[in-house]
């Protein structure tokens, strides 16, 4: 399928990237036909695309678009794509992708997506100031002209209001939006269709994260974050998630690459601990316990050991207090185990640089 077919015939052939939002071309059409919360699933689908480190199935989909508006659609995704967003398919591997790979090219960036006139107000011109627009245009205008002109349809358009417009956000809040969904997914209550994007939040949170230059990304998402973000290394039922504390979950390796990716290495810990160093991260964390813990693991030099406490004490309480099974147990002590040991090495650092002479 082409490009002029997608987008429609007002998309030309040689269009470079940019001109669909500058010449108001293109997916023009789109926008004006779609409603607010069809755009807003549209721009939730391309960010999924262009930013997601794995393509999602149709329900993981919509299990993605459920965690951004709350709600579920009673049509089937499929028959969005055939129907109303002809943007995207479902390709042979079950996938949901654009429906050509030159697409991605000629979605705007969003901050250059609304034009001169959008920058001035999003609200809809007043149907009074058009009539008085009209009037005058009439009284000066020949009505030949005025009718060659379509002043009555540009009028018309000046009376909707401006509001979302297909695109995509550029790179670094692109990124930082699809680790808020990755927080969402491993902070809030699981249900069905949270399960769904599990095992992908677990595996590519810090990707996410670390791909971020915290300079550039939006802050009010990056705000967004710290608020999930001392969720997940503070609240019980955050940190079991993270950390697959599921009696169903008896795999033996799985458990090891959890220790390894919070314990035995550095990587993932600093990659929190730099957005945890971010005032804008921090800033909307309101809890005085919450905004202390993160205060102290911004600052300290054994920043990596406060942020895993507790995680570990939480271990501490499944692995003494709590009934589980054999497999269980013997995973919750050697995180126990991996934890103090991560703590004694620093310790015996800290009093190597100490000794010397």
């Amino acid at each position: 399928m082409s490009i002029r077919t997608i987008f429609g015939p007002d998309c030309p052939g040689r269009c470079k990237q940019g001109t669909l939002a500058t010449d108001n071309r293109g997916n023009k059409k789109m926008n004006e036909s779609r409603s607010e919360k069809e755009l807003l699933e549209i721009n939730e689908i391309i960010r999924w695309i262009v930013y997601g480190k794995d393509l999602l199935t149709p329900k993981q989909m919509l299990a993605a678009l459920y965690i951004r508006n709350g709600e579920t659609s009673l049509l089937p995704l499929e028959q969005k794509f055939k129907i109303k967003y002809p943007l995207f398919e479902v390709d042979r591997n079950g996938k949901v992708d654009f429906r050509s790979s030159e697409i991605e090219r000629y979605i705007p960036l969003k901050k250059t997506t609304h034009d001169l006139e959008d920058s001035y107000s999003k609200e809809a011109v007043q149907a009074a100031e058009v009539a008085m627009v009209k009037h005058f245009l009439l009284t000066v205008c020949p009505s030949e002209v005025y009718t060659k002109l379509k002043f009555d349809a540009y009028l018309a358009q000046l009376s909707k209001p401006k509001g979302r417009r297909i695109n995509k956000d550029e790179p670094h809040t692109g990124e930082t939006k699809m680790a808020l969904t990755c927080l969402d997914v491993l902070t809030e209550k699981t249900d069905r269709k949270r399960t769904r994007l599990l095992t992908y939040a677990r595996k590519y949170l810090i990707n996410h994260l670390s791909t971020v230059d915290l300079a550039l990304a939006d802050i009010a998402c990056k705000s967004a974050v710290g608020v999930l973000l001392a969720k997940l290394f503070t609240e019980g039922s955050s940190i079991d998630i993270l950390l697959h504390c599921a009696e169903s979950v008896d795999d033996p390796n799985l458990r090891y690459k959890i220790r390894r990716y919070w314990l035995y290495s550095n990587d993932s810990v600093n990659t929190i601990l730099r957005w945890f160093g971010d005032s804008a991260v921090t800033s909307e964390i309101t809890d005085t316990a919450t905004r202390a813990w993160v205060a102290s693991v911004a600052s300290e030099a054994e920043s990596d050991e406060d942020l895993m406490r507790p995680a570990a004490e939480r271990m501490a309480v499944h692995f003494l207090q709590e009934a589980h099974s054999e497999s269980f147990t013997k995973d919750a002590f050697l995180f126990i185990a991996g934890f103090v040991n991560k703590v004694s090495s620093a310790l015996l650092n800290q009093l190597e640089i100490l000794a010397e002479p």
